[in-house]
């Protein structure tokens, strides 16, 4: 009885183990940024999911995100500075470069743009994703394709430091807050649930090194469950009740932190989860833990 108990505790922490691997709380990126302080020294087609799939189709990347050719996130080059309100002003000087969503007011189409601008006017990966968070909590539709862009095409042959890779590897959760409303974003994140996408797509280099494609396909999968859109419930369903695909596909730590994202919006919304159960990665660590103690945790 002794043997058979330390067994399914040794179980049970490896399976942890693997689900934290995969689960990059933002206070995680906080721990691993070596660029805090840079952050001062400058201001800065919706897919059907039948009942039957049990894995989304992969294509080509759209043209919109082909190798070649300036970014299209933006609808003017060359859109004159505007000013922009006190708070985010504020939210571009501070030193901490990961705003939370209470944080962020209601912009409007010009001051989206105005971010987007100067998004692409930095060469800094910490203001950009400090911009990126402000575009996603202020719901910006328009940053959709800089995102996407960012994520296939923008940093290709950049070498990057571990801080800035694990910046980018958030940015498909925060996608997943711009497709409750947007179907690009969706389709997106379904056709990158799978890891052939990835091995598609040609990479920064990072001084830690790459992660490999189903790590990718697990972080489009935590954006999915941000979502909350009946398509990714259905596609994250399927992958659950297929546990055969779901180990070749080698997913199963992204789904398990893919039910606990879903719960912990249900249960709280999405802002509250963001900014003050996911910021810090110990809260995280905590609620997961609380998390895997409920009926479906233990499911």
């Amino acid at each position: 009885m002794r043997t058979r108990t330390l067994l399914m505790v040794l179980v049970g922490l490896v399976v942890a183990a693997l689900a934290f691997r995969n689960w990059r709380s933002e206070g995680w990126i906080a721990a691993k940024s070596p660029h805090a302080s840079e952050a001062a020294q400058e201001s800065a087609a919706r897919p059907a999911v039948s009942g039957r799939e049990v894995e989304p189709a992969v294509v080509g990347k759209p043209s919109s995100l082909s190798p070649a050719g300036p970014s299209q996130a933006t609808p003017s080059a060359t859109v004159a500075s505007i000013s922009l309100p006190g708070a985010v002003d504020a939210l571009l000087q501070s030193p901490n470069h990961r705003p939370r969503m209470r944080d962020v007011p209601p912009l409007s189409e010009a001051e989206q743009t105005e971010l987007i601008r100067r998004y692409e006017a930095t060469d800094s990966i910490t203001n950009k994703y400090r911009i990126a968070r402000i575009l996603a909590f202020s719901g910006s539709t328009q940053a959709v394709l800089l995102f996407t862009n960012a994520l296939v095409r923008e940093f290709v042959g950049r070498t990057v430091t571990t801080g800035e890779d694990a910046m980018l590897e958030h940015l498909p959760e925060l996608l997943g807050l711009l497709a409750t409303k947007d179907d690009r974003a969706l389709e997106f994140l379904i056709q990158g649930c799978s890891p052939d996408f990835w091995d598609r797509v040609e990479f920064w280099n990072c001084d830690g090194g790459r992660l490999h494609s189903a790590a990718w396909a697990g972080f489009c999968i935590k954006g999915l469950a941000m979502s909350g859109r009946p398509e990714a419930k259905a596609l994250l369903d399927q992958y659950r009740d297929d546990p055969s695909l779901v180990a070749r596909l080698q997913i199963g730590s992204a789904m398990m932190s893919a039910a606990f994202l879903s719960d912990l919006i249900c249960e709280y919304g999405r802002m509250t989860a963001m900014d003050d159960h996911l910021y810090e990665f110990e809260d995280g660590v905590r609620h997961y833990g609380i998390w895997k103690g409920t009926t479906n945790g233990i499911w």
